[in-house]
């Protein structure tokens, strides 16, 4: 339903916790910063936007600046808000991919670089249910809000910014993204080993075709191809850094045979394992 855009700086401007009491009323307010409410306990029914939202434990919503809003409990109403800045659009409804790899996957693993992410995330609804975690975040501003200070005026800006990322993130893709941060924790802990689409796929109990769909929607690359990848940028750090020769290269990180890693290797850096080696020592 609308879009936060997070490359504009967000700041917290008002935080804290409330507790109403029966027949609560809220008259009508127009704020011009964000505003997000998380239910704790009880229920609250909020008015904006032509639009009626029944607040219950363990929901939040979102309501974007500019809004004439109000709000009414027939029953205890415990919560958490906090007023915010930041650009929210209304848009199509869509997801934005967590994480570009093409690009970091053509430097060497043993180089340090951040992969392009895109910061606008999109939010399916104003009232969203939110989690545990979300919660121990609230409640770790909560802790820094006692104890202000620069410092923890700057965290809590922070994990503000953690608490609307995880918003983002709601069930069956979040389930879909702890698979993949699984799956590559998982490859990356054996790829010198004879791993493959099936075994991982049996390790995790999911299907092959499903594995590879996934993981070809967020990474960008096939299973075979991002394992290939990590192969070969391991293979240049030990050409540089070992005394292993390319035929126990091609050994240890299982490779058919010398001649097709070096063909291989060719194809990812533009030059022969033996090529590589001679120039990065000069």
């Amino acid at each position: 339903m609308f879009t936060f855009d997070f490359a504009q700086k967000t700041t917290v401007t008002h935080f804290g916790k409330n507790k109403q009491l029966t027949k609560w009323e809220h008259s009508e307010r127009c704020l011009d910063v964000n505003l997000i409410v998380f239910a704790v306990s009880g229920q609250a029914c909020f008015e904006f936007a032509g639009g009626k939202y029944t607040l219950s434990e363990n929901e939040c919503l979102i309501i974007p600046k500019g809004n004439l809003y109000k709000a009414d409990t027939s029953d205890s109403f415990e919560y958490f808000f906090f007023h915010f800045t930041g650009n929210i659009i209304q848009s199509a409804y869509r997801y934005a991919e967590p994480i570009t790899v093409d690009n970091y996957l053509k430097i060497p693993m043993f180089a340090f670089s951040l992969p392009e992410t895109e910061f606008i995330q999109s939010f399916s609804n104003f009232k969203i249910n939110y989690s545990n975690k979300v919660l121990t975040v609230i409640r770790e501003c909560e802790k820094l809000h006692f104890e202000m200070n620069q410092k923890n005026r700057l965290l809590i800006d922070l994990k503000f910014q953690e608490i609307l990322l995880e918003l983002t993130n709601p069930g069956e893709k979040r389930k879909k993204t702890k698979l993949i941060s699984e799956v590559l924790d998982f490859i990356h802990e054996r790829f010198t080993e004879k791993i493959s689409l099936a075994s991982i796929s049996t390790h995790f109990y999911v299907s092959k075709s499903y594995i590879a769909r996934i993981f070809k929607k967020h990474m960008n690359v096939t299973v075979v191809e991002y394992i290939l990848f990590l192969k070969l940028d391991y293979s240049a750090s030990l050409l540089i850094n070992s005394s292993m020769t390319i035929a126990q290269i091609a050994e240890y990180l299982n490779f058919y045979d010398e001649f097709y890693f070096s063909k291989q290797f060719k194809k990812r850096f533009g030059m022969s394992p033996r090529t590589y080696c001679e120039k990065m020592k000069k």
